[in-house]
């Protein structure tokens, strides 16, 4: 499987992930359909990818401080 991503669209990790440390770099894969869910899947490696969740969805007064 070979993914293509624009630059800006890339998330990148220097030091890679804990677990993961030849990952660094990811892009956001939204599934649509109305999904609640993200991936964050690697560039290098197309088989990582790991869920995220918006948490205002579960927790409206959720802030980052």
């Amino acid at each position: 499987m070979s993914l293509s991503v624009g630059r800006d669209a890339k998330v990148v990790f220097p030091n890679g992930l804990l677990g993961f440390p030849d990952c660094r770099e990811f892009f956001f894969e939204d599934t649509g359909a109305g999904s609640l869910i993200l991936w964050l899947r690697s560039l290098e490696n197309p088989k990582v990818c790991f869920p995220v969740l918006e948490p205002r969805v579960f927790l409206p007064q959720y802030s980052i401080k």
